[in-house]
């Protein structure tokens, strides 16, 4: 991870992933582009703030790895309560769309539920006692799901579990440690896999859409 003179987050990379992360903030501060590049291609996420400061609304561009051209976008409106983003309605080319909601304990990000019309994704993070190594530069707004929690919180996190409405259950826990060269790394370690839970099973056919990559 790369802060600038501001102590702001201006890039993040994950080798596990292989992700590249770049954040551009705006004259007033503001993170209005993330530009995520994966393998196989690059989304480009622009975001529109009122005269208050507060998101509302983006737009991810996305390009196929060696193409100049878009190939899909998605467009996302951004609910507030509080000064907090609680939730987001994203429609896709091709007219595909599913809501996020967020959930937090205080200012910390604890649960992410991606809703379509298949079922959902449920991901729920257990906070730890510790200050975050990240606190002092977290983003202020959660703008796009597919981030690490990393960036929306000020304490660490120490668990990590998804519900899946198909009635499965994973469980894991996170070690947070610095090795000798000063790098942070976050180490999640499944505890419990495929643990069934109380929520209806998808019907013959059906998917889930989850907006956050594997952490």
């Amino acid at each position: 991870m790369k802060y600038d003179l501001l102590n702001r987050v201006v890039s993040y990379s994950s080798p596990t992933e292989q992700e590249f992360i770049n954040f551009i903030y705006d004259f007033f501060g503001r993170l209005y582009e993330i530009e995520i590049i994966e393998e196989d291609k690059t989304q480009k996420m622009e975001i529109k703030y009122s005269k208050n400061d507060e998101p509302v609304s983006a737009v991810v561009s996305i390009s196929k790895k060696g193409e100049n051209s878009v190939s899909a976008r998605k467009f996302i409106d951004y609910e507030l309560k509080d000064g907090k983003v609680v939730g987001m309605k994203v429609l896709e080319t091709g007219g595909s769309a599913h809501e996020v909601r967020l959930d937090y304990a205080g200012d910390d990000l604890v649960r992410v539920t991606s809703i379509g019309n298949a079922g959902f994704v449920s991901h729920e993070f257990e906070l730890g006692r510790k200050r975050s190594p990240f606190a002092s530069a977290r983003f202020r707004h959660v703008l796009n799901a597919e981030l690490p929690p990393i960036f929306y919180s000020t304490k660490e996190y120490t668990g990590h579990t998804i519900l899946l409405s198909e009635g499965l259950t994973i469980s894991s826990k996170i070690e947070n440690h610095t090795d000798p060269k000063g790098t942070f790394l976050w180490i999640r370690d499944s505890i419990e896999i495929l643990r069934r839970n109380a929520f209806t099973p998808l019907g013959p056919g059906q998917t889930i859409k989850d907006p956050l990559f594997n952490l």
